[in-house]
């Protein structure tokens, strides 16, 4: 599978995750205050930008996401901080779960762990964060909201 992001910078690395109804670019301000200190790997997750959708035999998993980080981090020598921002948050929770020793820092900016609380048996709040995130996506099918939130619609984690 081919994975579309951004390689900028040298030095230590940085994975920038994005939120589930955006892509890499939301990212730019901070990587260009990045860039002159870290190497900074911005990549679309599955259905983002250029990288195909999921289209694995089983439903998109938070493991699937993290595989595909994983497979940039595979281009790093040496450690990785990761950056994730809202369902990125939990896609960089699972990647560096499965990353270990290779994950210096771990930054959640707003994390959306659904999956991760249905997993640890809080399946009510699992619930509730679900039914509140698909708000956004609905309210823009009815002709409300934003137009960059309608992507969100085909990107259901959990």
């Amino acid at each position: 599978m081919q994975i579309d992001f951004s390689d900028e910078g040298s030095g230590d690395a940085v994975v920038l995750i994005h939120a589930g109804s955006s892509n890499y670019r939301q990212w730019n301000s901070l990587a260009d205050d990045l860039v002159p200190h870290f190497r900074v790997i911005a990549p679309n997750m599955h259905g983002a930008g250029e990288t195909p959708p999921w289209q694995g035999p089983n439903p998109y998993s938070l493991a699937d996401a993290a595989a595909l980080i994983e497979r940039l981090c595979d281009s790093v020598a040496g450690n990785v901080s990761i950056v994730g921002h809202s369902v990125g948050g939990a896609f960089a929770m699972q990647a560096a779960a499965q990353l270990g020793a290779r994950v210096d820092k771990l930054v959640l900016l707003e994390a959306a762990p659904y999956d991760l609380l249905r997993q640890a048996g809080f399946d009510r709040a699992s619930r509730g964060a679900l039914a509140r995130s698909a708000f956004v996506p609905d309210r823009e099918e009815r002709g409300h909201g934003d137009r960059s939130a309608a992507t969100a619609r085909n990107a259901r984690y959990g």
